[in-house]
């Protein structure tokens, strides 16, 4: 499949917004997230908003593809989307902000932040679950939770450097490590039967799931983490507004299109969604959990040009 193809009329006839994209795939390390969509025409009377009539939404700067990605045009991606998507619910305009993290975010003057998983601090809730945070295998075949025993002596291809790649290696399925400076070429494996499993992050995962078909989801590491969109929990009103929104978006499709277009078929995960019994050698320091929240860059070029887990080259 050609991955520079433009991607025309992503949400035609579910999104009210024109939503004319470029295909996900050429990606660069965000930079700025700038207003790039067309936005609601009438803004609605929402109390609490830092500024009226208009979602000032929060994008951490850390993001990646699938959720934020430059094309020679435009800025979009997952979080893009959807914020572009609730805002429009809400008969707002839109206004994007680069934030370091949430609570940076919040704080500085932002109605709400995208990415966000529920913490101790109470001082913000988390509306929404629109992604998950974990380490997943994929394989070919259909979406399932493989079992521990299906993952002793297989071949595993990972990005390096990653943490998927430490994660591999404290566990004890005495896999065969095949390691890619590129994770697309980790699924180009996959496709033409060089190994058995790609492990990375759940997103990067899906994400290439939408680029080779016969990819699938096999089931995580660590129990999967919950994201979705956070809003101090003192403002009531927006709150209100963030929650019947999401909703609204979640009972007419529109969610489930945004995911589909840069998740694929990826379903939301679980507990469930967890591979039992996973064998793990005798080792100090890093644990699955601690292993599970990096997202690996991709080039989705594909040309293997990739520096390693956290850094995209253009």
């Amino acid at each position: 499949m050609n991955i520079a193809k433009v991607r025309t009329a992503l949400l035609c006839g579910v999104l009210a917004v024109a939503m004319a994209l470029a295909a996900c795939g050429n990606t660069a390390a965000p930079k700025k997230v700038s207003q790039n969509k067309k936005q609601a025409s009438t803004p609605a009377a929402i109390e609490g908003l830092q500024k009226d009539g208009v979602l000032t939404v929060g994008i951490l700067s850390s993001s990646t593809t699938p959720f934020v990605m430059e094309t020679s045009s435009s800025t979009t991606g997952l979080d893009i989307d959807l914020a572009h998507s609730l805002a429009n619910e809400l008969g707002l305009k839109v206004a994007f902000v680069t934030v370091e993290d949430t609570l940076d975010g919040l704080a500085q003057g932002c109605d709400v932040v995208m990415n966000a998983t529920a913490d101790k601090n109470k001082d913000f809730e988390v509306i929404g679950h629109y992604a998950d945070s974990a380490t997943a295998f994929f394989h070919k075949g259909p979406t399932t939770v493989v079992k521990s025993d299906d993952l002793k002596d297989k071949s595993v291809g990972v990005q390096d450097s990653s943490s998927a790649q430490r994660a591999l290696r404290i566990t004890d399925f005495n896999a065969s490590e095949n390691s890619y400076r590129n994770l697309g070429r980790a699924f180009g494996a996959l496709e033409v039967g060089t190994i058995d499993y790609v492990l990375c992050h759940t997103t990067t995962g899906a994400y290439l799931c939408t680029r080779y078909k016969d990819a699938s989801f096999a089931g995580t590491l660590s129990e999967p983490v919950a994201n979705g969109i956070a809003v101090v929990n003192s403002n009531d009103s927006v709150c209100k507004a963030v929650r019947e929104g999401y909703e609204r978006l979640e009972k007419n499709g529109v969610l489930a299109e945004v995911r589909r277009c840069w998740l694929g078929d990826m379903p939301l995960l679980s507990s469930k969604s967890q591979i039992a019994g996973i064998p793990m050698k005798k080792t100090t320091g890093e644990s699955l959990e601690s292993l599970s929240a990096d997202v690996e860059a991709i080039n989705t070029r594909m040309d293997g040009s990739t520096a390693g887990a956290n850094a995209v080259t253009p």
